[in-house]
């Protein structure tokens, strides 16, 4: 994990900065869940949802275990998970094509994210695909 910590950290500083929304990146943590291995928050935000690295989720709780799903069946777009509530964070997901490593970049965003946050999402995830091959 510390290596893909190092890889990660980076893509996810630029991708919270330029989206003012929290940044991550998850694995998979055996065959149905999600653990957080890195956590980028923005810095110029006065409110942000926060996660902690170790986190866990099922695959099935979250924008980010839907994503993992998707590329279970070889599609890599982007899901996204609407507020449920007042108060609750959107979130948004994206999966790497990694040999080797199921992990997925996400956001938690405080309203529903636009087509331009979708496109900093999938930049972030590409660049810490390269980074990890």
């Amino acid at each position: 994990q510390p290596l893909l910590r190092e890889a990660a950290l980076p893509p996810l500083r630029r991708l919270a900065d330029t989206t003012t929304s929290t940044a991550h990146l998850s694995i998979t943590d055996g065959a149905d869940g999600l653990v957080v291995v890195a956590v980028a928050e923005p810095p110029r935000a006065d409110v942000f949802v926060g996660v902690r690295v170790g986190s866990r989720s099922g695959l099935e709780d979250s924008a980010a275990g839907q994503a993992v799903l998707l590329a279970r069946r070889g599609d890599s777009r982007p899901v996204v998970s609407p507020p449920r509530g007042p108060g609750s964070a959107a979130s948004a997901a994206a999966a790497l094509s990694v040999p080797g490593i199921e992990a997925v970049v996400g956001l938690y965003l405080l309203q529903a994210p636009d087509d331009s946050v979708l496109g900093e999402l999938l930049a972030a995830r590409d660049a810490i695909a390269s980074r990890l091959r």
